[in-house]
């Protein structure tokens, strides 16, 4: 059974906050500060390469443990155990290196790669098995954000982390063992915080499955499908170079480049940085154009990057280091949010974590290969180094050939097919389309005849005033398609347009031939025009129901409060009926408590979902304050239509914090059942426990009401009259309370005997209401507590 919406978000909340101070534990137990404690135990270039392929050696067992799990275990209880093994081996690391000199060198180093094994071992183990809850846990349509937005949270608190580490390193000394020992042991403390935050979390799969699919079954699944294995393949020639080449670059910089701890910290902070903001950049980017787009684009980045590392010769500095860490930074994250999106989507939910527990695995097994040859590759490659003049390292060589590997496998992905993702060359002019310099060559380009199909894809991607006399021709130009561009083009400057443009949009209002009288109107809105509210007032009365609607549009947009008269006159006319929605929607945005009544009319008249919702955020904006909660109220709606619940439960807590110190025992137990109801689809009975909490704080009903159910919808229905008028005079008055009051009884009313799909979304205007007036506490009306 999928959980509700509002629990989703939480479990999410949950995984992110965990991943933020997991982050601090992979700080403390890797990169820099695992290769400083390799050089501080004196481990060969051998030991060095087998520890770093235990990162991939053991992936294999996330098969196994995808299996175990789903035959014994549930699979929240199975990450728990196993993640709890994790997490204690680094506190056996800890102890171990406190008493490293009391062991002979050898047992020692033997004893670390044992419990180093056992860690990589158990934590694989689980590895399977969290991906595919968070597969299930996270809808399909947010995975590449949820991904994106797990990776950016992770590179602010990976920041603060490396650069930490690097002072604690090179403060308490960087060759010594128990530098390191502390380092460790406050890792193991964040990851054992990291797990209890991660435990809240939802886990959709409560029970165990009894449909068992056979692993050979599983297996033949996979393999007939073409994008697993397409995907698989790309990233196992990803995995295998890369297993080359990550276990020597922080060697490379401390021995080499001769880098402090705090130096490379510091470069790694720089590329967190870089990587949070590319989050951001591929979290919207993959929604709109396609995961495919982005792993190819930087796979080709991360390509030139490994060419950056090959040039980066012994002795440089780190400034000449920094290009390279900028680029890894900003390609590295959408390789690592794209395939952590990709894995989990693909495949059915009985099949999720063995599939990912194949793909990592394969992967793992490529990545160990060129782990464990990475010290033999290194040194083979120390030959044909010393050959050249110039002081060319194996490092370097080996960087070019994983950088051409990883060139490689782009020809691998070109053919992997996912359903609405544009191709990677679009993409990128897509990005390069609002460059300045980009700019300045297309108002050379309008400047100068053009084809018409040029002219018009030109117009579409240039926005900037310095094509204001180019823009003012092909307003009139012989090309009806070329003038609507043109309209578009200004329309798209919003405030800072050109006021020259703003005077020939004016003007068009007069000029019917052209065809551009409605685009004009709407482009006025746009660009806030005041100097166009006369004119747009004018052709209120015209007989085009499409240009008359452009101006109602245009009005409401900017804003201007002496529109309020000729709008409201539409609403008061039949004649009018069909301009009533569009009148409502400029009303709500420029008026107040006074027009709620009036646009209530319209919504109750209106059979169109759309519309009526249109008239609805209206209602609710004129009782807004201000135009920052006005503008609030749409952003609400919009997500209760993608994310039902959310906004409810958000503007629950701002209720509660108002109300958290005026409520009775009574009202505290009351008011814990609402989201309840809310949870259950019982939206009346939600509104109905608010309004007898809400009422008991208002002058409007005059009498006290009654925590009693029955008691208060018998001092409720006493507003009424037989047909469902509001006959209370107290709420008759053009004041915001009286406005506000009045509505939530019509919402009620509406909820209680005509129930419908909408009531969502009469719940949730019920409840801006109600946080509006709470937000005015003190300010326009009092709000006594009711002991």
């Amino acid at each position: 059974m999928r959980s509700s919406n509002r629990i989703i978000q939480r479990g999410i909340s949950y995984t992110i906050a965990s991943t933020a101070v997991w982050t601090i534990f992979l700080v403390a137990t890797t990169g820099p500060v695992l290769s400083g404690l390799f050089i501080a135990l004196g481990f060969s270039n051998l030991q060095i390469g087998l520890v770093n392929s235990m990162l991939s050696l053991f992936l294999p067992f996330q098969i196994i443990g995808s299996l175990i799990q789903q035959k014994y275990f549930k699979r929240k209880s199975f990450w728990l155990g196993v993640t709890t093994l994790h997490y204690s081996s680094f506190v056996l690391i800890f102890i171990l290196l406190c008493l490293w000199k009391q062991f002979d060198a050898r047992v020692a180093a033997g004893l670390f790669i044992f419990i180093f094994a056992l860690s990589q071992l158990a934590v694989q183990l689980g590895s399977s098995v969290w991906f595919a809850w968070m597969g299930d846990l996270v809808p399909p349509r947010e995975s590449n954000q949820f991904w994106s937005r797990r990776a950016g949270v992770s590179q602010v608190f990976m920041i603060g982390g490396a650069i930490s580490a690097g002072l604690i390193v090179d403060f308490l000394g960087r060759r010594e063992i128990m530098t390191y020992a502390w380092i460790f042991g406050v890792g193991a403390i964040c990851g054992f915080v990291a797990m209890f935050l991660q435990m809240p979390a939802v886990d959709p799969e409560k029970r165990l499955s009894r449909r068992i699919v056979p692993a050979l079954l599983k297996l033949r699944m996979l393999w007939r499908n073409s994008r697993f294995r397409r995907l698989t393949l790309f990233f196992c020639i990803q995995a295998f170079f890369s297993g080359l080449f990550v276990p020597f670059v922080f060697i490379y910089m401390q021995k080499q480049l001769e880098f402090s701890m705090l130096t490379i910290q510091m470069l790694m902070a720089v590329a967190s940085i870089t990587a949070f903001f590319s989050a951001f950049l591929f979290r919207v980017v993959g929604s709109k154009y396609g995961r495919k787009p982005i792993i190819i684009l930087c796979t080709f980045l991360k390509g030139l990057e490994f060419i950056l590392w090959g040039m980066l010769l012994p002795g440089s500095s780190w400034i000449t280091a920094l290009p390279v860490i900028v680029l890894g930074g900003f390609v590295n994250i959408g390789l690592i949010s794209t395939q952590f999106s990709l894995v989990t989507s693909i495949g059915t939910s009985s099949v999720r974590s063995f599939s990912i527990g194949v793909f990592f695995a394969v992967n793992g097994l490529l990545a160990f290969t060129g782990a464990s040859a990475s010290g033999v590759v290194y040194d083979l490659l120390d030959i044909p180094a010393s050959i050249f003049n110039r002081p060319v390292s194996a490092f370097n060589l080996m960087s070019l050939i994983v950088s051409a590997g990883y060139f490689s496998s782009i020809l691998v992905f070109l053919k992997f097919r996912e359903y609405g993702s544009l191709s990677t060359t679009r993409v990128v002019r897509i990005l390069l389309a609002n460059n300045p310099f980009r700019t300045v060559y297309h108002a050379h380009a309008l400047s100068r005849p053009m084809p018409e199909r040029d002219r018009i894809e030109a117009l579409s991607k240039v926005k900037s005033n310095i094509i204001a006399s180019e823009l003012i021709n092909d307003l009139y130009s012989p090309s009806s398609r070329v003038r609507e561009s043109a309209v578009y083009n200004i329309s798209r400057l919003g405030r800072k347009v050109d006021p020259v443009l703003e005077d020939e949009l004016i003007k068009l209002l007069d000029i019917p031939a052209l065809g551009l009288q409605d685009a004009a109107a709407r482009a006025l809105g746009y660009i806030s025009s005041g100097r166009a509210v006369s004119a747009l007032e004018k052709h209120l009365s015209d007989t085009d129901d499409s240009l008359v609607q452009a101006c109602i549009f245009a009005l409401g947009s900017i804003g201007d409060e002496h529109a309020l008269e000729m709008l409201s006159a539409i609403m008061d006319s039949e004649q009018h009926r069909r301009k009533w929605p569009q009148a409502a929607e400029a009303i709500g945005k420029i008026g107040d408590c006074r027009h709620t009544r009036k646009i209530y009319n319209a919504y109750a008249f209106e059979y169109s979902p759309v519309l009526k919702r249109q008239c609805m955020i209206a209602l609710i904006r004129t009782l807004c304050l201000t135009q920052k909660r006005k503008s609030w109220v749409y952003s609400l709606f919009e997500e209760e239509t993608q994310s039902p619940g959310s906004p409810v439960e958000r503007i629950m807590k701002n209720i509660q914090s108002r109300l958290q110190k005026k409520l009775s025992a009574a009202e505290r137990t009351l008011f814990a059942k609402i989201m309840d109801d809310n949870d259950s689809g019982d939206f009346r009975a939600g509104v109905e426990k608010l309004m007898m909490i809400l009422f008991r704080r208002m002058p409007l009903p005059e009498s006290e009401t009654s925590l009693d159910p029955d008691k208060f919808l018998e001092e409720i229905r006493a507003c009424f009259s037989p047909s469902g008028t509001i006959t209370e005079s107290t709420l008759q008055q053009d004041t915001f309370l009286s406005a506000a009051i009045w509505l939530m009884l019509k919402i009620w009313l509406e909820m209680k005997y005509n129930s419908s799909p909408f009531d969502n979304c009469l719940n949730l205007a019920f409840f801006i209401i109600a946080d509006e007036i709470l937000a005015r506490n003190g300010k326009n009306f009092p709000v006594a507590a009711v002991t």
